[in-house]
C-alpha cells in the first residue's frame, strides 16, 4: 500500500547527513537549550556539531516535525519532550530510546510506518518506495527514515534488511485510526477515542515538562519488551 506524504508537517531526515550525525545535532541543540528551552542561532548548533548551517536546517526540519525541536528563522528551541528524552539518553541511552518510542508513537512517523507495515514485513527498497511526495535524495532520506524508526523501536530490520514493525507500533494502531460516526448526543459520556493515556494529543502536548515527560516513561514502560526483539 503506498501512503503518500502529502502532510506539511512531514519532513523526511535530511540526505546531507547519516542518522547518527543527525542525532548528534539533536544532542547539541538540547544541551544548548537546556531545561529552559533557550532558542539557539543555526550558527551556534553548527559551531558545535561541526556541521554546516545548510545541513543543520535540514536536520531540524526533520527534528521540528517530529516534536523534538521547535522554532523558525534560524532560533531553535529543545521542546519539553526532546528536553526529557535527551536527559535520559544520557542517563540510559535504552530508556532513552523508550522515550523517542512514546514520542514518535503520537505523530505521523508511526502512522505512516504503520501503514506500510500493517500487512507484514517488506523489504527496506519496497518501505522506501512506498513513501511518495518526495523527490530530491528521496531514496536515501527513506533509508535513513528508516534507520530513525529503527532508533524509536517502532520497527525492526534484519540483516536482510527487511523491515517489520514493533509490537508496540501494532498495538498502538488505534491511536491513528479514524473514529466513527459520533451518534446522536446522549447523556451518558462516551469514552474518548484517539487518545494516548486518556488525553488527546493536543492535551499531551500542553502538558508542564515534568508531567510531559512522566507520561512518556509510562508508555516507554509498557513497550519495553521491543528492545528483546
Amino acid at each position: 500500500m503506498a501512503v503518500p506524504a502529502s502532510s506539511s508537517a512531514l519532513a523526511l531526515p535530511s540526505q546531507r547527513t547519516a542518522p547518527p550525525k543527525q542525532w548528534d545535532c539533536f544532542l547539541s541543540l538540547a544541551a544548548l537549550s537546556g531545561s529552559g528551552h533557550q532558542p539557539i542561532s543555526s550558527r551556534e548548533i553548527s559551531g558545535s556539531t561541526g556541521l554546516s548551517v545548510e545541513t543543520i536546517g535540514g536536520i531540524l526540519s526533520f527534528l521540528q516535525s517530529v516534536g523534538l525541536a521547535e522554532g523558525s528563522r534560524g532560533k531553535y528551541a529543545v521542546t519539553p519532550g526532546g528536553w526529557a528524552i535527551a536527559e535520559m539518553w544520557q542517563l540510559d541511552p535504552i530508556q532513552g530510546r523508550l522515550l523517542l518510542q512514546g514520542l514518535f508513537l503520537t505523530r505521523w512517523p508511526a502512522r505512516l510506518a504503520y501503514g506500510i507495515l500493517r500487512d507484514g514485513p517488506v523489504p527496506q527498497d519496497a518501505f522506501v518506495k512506498h513513501i511518495k511526495g518526495e523527490t530530491a535524495g528521496h531514496t536515501r532520506r527513506g533509508r535513513y527514515f528508516v534507520a530513525w524508526l529503527v532508533m524509536a523501536l517502532l520497527v525492526h530490520r534484519d540483516a536482510a534488511m527487511t523491515v517489520s514493525a514493533s509490537s508496540a507500533l501494532l498495538s498502538s494502531a488505534h491511536l491513528w485510526q479514524a473514529a466513527p460516526v459520533a451518534p446522536a448526543p446522549s447523556t451518558v459520556q462516551e469514552p474518548r477515542r484517539g487518545v494516548l493515556m486518556g488525553m488527546t494529543h493536543s492535551e499531551l502536548r500542553a502538558l508542564p515538562p515534568r508531567q510531559y515527560m512522566t507520561v512518556l516513561k509510562h508508555v516507554a514502560s509498557l513497550s519495553e519488551m521491543d528492545i528483546a526483539g
